[in-house]
């Protein structure tokens, strides 16, 4: 296993919405689903040419549905990858779903979520209880729901998108708790992990993308994080630095905002709407693949989007800040 104290160059890999092994192309002549994520990431893992720390899985594992041996084939096909390096996961909606009994015992010890309308039980009952029971993380927040780890020049904080996240909820009150405490002059870094997104510019997204921003992205400014990474929509998509869907970048290009990553395609079938223009989206891709990214020194970094087809490189980008914009 890595070392996650070591203050070197590290790398650490990122994707969402797998599914099980699936090769075919589905209808769509794109090859390279879920079993070509995981093969991929293995092959990089082979080559030993980077100091990979970790996968961070964003939300939407294995789509089991309450189906117990689903879980099953999802544990084996992630089984090379996750014996090499810690796989952390975090809570996407095809994980978790509220009971409507006010008798029930929720896993997470929460009642309610963060949307005007409950989510539908996208788990089919699952309730997370297996992601909890089959995933180790920090016992530092709450359980797979919400914690943090340190991984070489970063902070990572991870968070489950289905739950109560306002201003005053144990979800919130941890996360600013926490956000607080990073000390930027040895982990310069700050990365949350969350499985929707708030920076889509694809079709009918808008009705969480314009909910979540006004009380997520606020947080995000106030202590400076300088990556949001997340899934759920099936594509790819990379923003500039941004705010309040404004690109904010300094005269040389460095960040000035929270640049967001998202990436929905680990393995399920691809959304097929159209993508809208808007001015903070750098690049968008709508084929199977997934996430690298090099923290290089405590002002560079780089991220990049590899193919599952091919193994090449779609999208390279240099991120480099001071982690001071948020002061300002």
């Amino acid at each position: 296993m890595p070392n996650l104290a070591s203050k070197t160059a590290s790398s650490f890999f990122v994707f969402g919405d797998v599914g099980t092994w699936v090769t075919a192309t589905n209808g769509t002549g794109i090859p390279g689903r879920s079993a070509g994520t995981l093969q991929r990431v293995a092959q990089d893992l082979a080559r030993g040419d980077r100091n990979y720390q970790a996968v961070l899985h964003v939300g939407d594992m294995s789509y089991a549905d309450s189906v117990g041996y689903v879980w099953e084939q999802f544990m084996t096909l992630i089984e090379p990858v996750a014996s090499q390096v810690p796989y952390m996961v975090s809570v996407g909606n095809h994980e978790y779903c509220y009971l409507d009994s006010t008798k029930a015992v929720d896993i997470s010890g929460e009642t309610k979520t963060f949307y005007a309308d409950k989510p539908k039980a996208s788990s089919k009952g699952e309730c997370a209880v297996p992601t909890v029971h089959r995933f180790n993380v920090p016992d530092n927040g709450n359980k797979v729901f919400w914690y943090s780890f340190d991984a070489g020049l970063a902070h990572h904080v991870v968070l489950s998108s289905e739950h109560d996240f306002n201003a005053g909820s144990r979800l919130r009150t941890w996360l600013e708790a926490d956000l607080a405490a990073v000390d930027r002059s040895s982990r310069p870094w700050l990365f949350v992990h969350f499985h929707r997104s708030m920076y889509v510019s694809m079709d009918g997204t808008a009705s969480y993308t314009n909910v979540l921003r006004p009380s997520l992205e606020p947080v995000l400014k106030k202590y400076g994080v300088d990556v949001f990474f997340s899934g759920h929509t099936h594509a790819y998509e990379r923003s500039c630095p941004v705010y309040n869907q404004v690109c904010v970048s300094g005269a040389n290009g460095e960040a000035k905002g929270t640049v967001h990553v998202m990436i929905g395609s680990g393995g399920k079938a691809l959304d097929p709407e159209p993508w809208l223009p808007q001015p903070w989206s750098a690049k968008t891709f709508r084929e199977y693949g997934y996430g690298r990214f090099h923290v290089k020194n405590a002002t560079h970094a780089q991220v990049e989007y590899v193919l599952n087809s091919n193994g090449s490189v779609a999208d390279s980008a240099w991120i480099v800040s001071d982690h001071k914009w948020h002061r300002a």
